[in-house]
């Protein structure tokens, strides 16, 4: 029993197998979770991190993988999901403990752990209080979050009902602007038998129109992040099915990779059980 400490990609990269096992023995659907997403993530982008894995005997019971903002502040990559950043074997209880005890005992400088909580999904804090347990020996940080989980099986009305009131309005705002300015707009869905590089190449089409191009946010103006998301959309999971939606420029324009398509979305559907979807 103990934990396993790793801090490149390349030693994160050896924990494949274990990391896999635990991942099927956790019985969830999340992308962000998987060591395909978690080395590609760490190859391609280079933020410090550390990953802590519990262990007894072989087998791993629980994982957590932490950006290192400074050395006294840790943080979980969690962005991208707005949920809880641990895996755990499913029936282990509050699996993120033997590593919060690790860092109190073991990371003398790290004086704060930064979890996302938000404020806008029960479903979120009921998962993340689950996951702590009774732990006030370490100062974690609640940070009030919007969580981006829309659920799929509600209209857009009802949707728009369950926003706050600033929200709804520029919600009606720009869905008026759009129908006034591109009527008879649909969205089209990026076929599954696509490449990475026709959904690369529709993303980066919107955004050389956009303002991240005059910003060099965009993500063909950074190498790093464009072989960061190339590898990204070459990404299959067992059960995990990324999707691309586009609207193209020209009404009926044919081609999905051509540059006239003027806004794009991607979603990561969970698990029946879970209804909300990332987005």
């Amino acid at each position: 029993m103990g934990v396993l400490r790793v801090d490149t990609a390349e030693a994160l990269a050896a924990l494949g197998p274990a990391w896999d096992e635990l991942y099927a023995a956790a019985g969830i659907s999340n992308l962000f979770l998987t060591h395909e997403w978690l080395t590609t993530w760490a190859r391609h982008l280079r933020v410090p991190f550390v990953a802590l894995a519990h262990r007894e005997g072989a087998r791993l019971q629980s994982a957590a993988l932490f950006v290192v903002e400074t050395q006294e502040r840790w943080g979980w990559i969690d962005e991208h999901s707005y949920r809880p950043g641990v895996l755990a074997r499913a029936g282990v209880m509050h699996p993120l403990r033997p590593i919060l005890a690790h860092v109190l005992l073991c990371e003398r400088r790290v004086e704060s752990i930064h979890l996302h909580r938000s404020r806008s999904c029960a479903a979120y804090a009921a998962e993340l209080r689950d996951t702590l347990g009774p732990f006030a020996m370490l100062s974690v940080r609640n940070e009030g979050h919007e969580a981006r989980l829309v659920g799929t099986a509600t209209s857009f009305a009802e949707y728009l009902a369950s926003r706050p009131p600033k929200v709804r309005h520029e919600l009606k705002r720009k869905a008026t602007k759009l129908h006034r300015d591109a009527p008879g707009v649909r969205l089209h869905e990026l076929p599954s038998s696509a490449s990475g590089g026709e959904a690369l190449a529709i993303i980066e089409a919107v955004e050389k129109t956009s303002w991240k191009a005059a910003s060099r946010t965009a993500i063909v103006t950074c190498p790093r992040e464009r072989a960061f998301y190339e590898a990204v959309f070459r990404l299959r999971t067992p059960r995990t099915r990324g999707r691309l939606f586009f609207s193209p420029r020209n009404r009926g324009a044919a081609d999905p990779a051509s540059p006239s398509c003027s806004a794009c979305s991607t979603t990561t559907p969970s698990t029946p059980s879970r209804p909300p979807t990332q987005r």
